[in-house]
């Protein structure tokens, strides 16, 4: 199973890809990262209120290793990604 992290998870290009993550068949739902500094330990329903009874899945304020994950989504804005890349 894939294991998938999105960085900017509480946007709304987060949101769909999140939404989209957690419908595919080779995604572990259970290991999908949603990374959000300003949503951090809050549910996922807290932004996207259309998931409420999808997932449990919380927000976590970063993503600590590209060991925990098999594919990495940038869902924020270009110069917050280039930014992003650039630590």
């Amino acid at each position: 199973m894939i294991r998938a992290a999105i960085i900017g998870a509480a946007g709304y290009t987060g949101g769909e890809t999140l939404r989209l993550l957690l419908q595919h068949p080779h995604v572990d739902q259970h290991r999908i990262l949603a990374v959000s500094s300003s949503h951090a330990g809050e549910h996922v329903a807290s932004a996207h209120q259309d998931l409420w009874g999808y997932t449990d899945t919380q927000f976590v304020g970063t993503l600590d290793s590209f060991d925990d994950v098999d594919v990495v989504f940038l869902c924020v804005g270009h110069g917050k990604s280039l930014e992003w890349m650039a630590n």
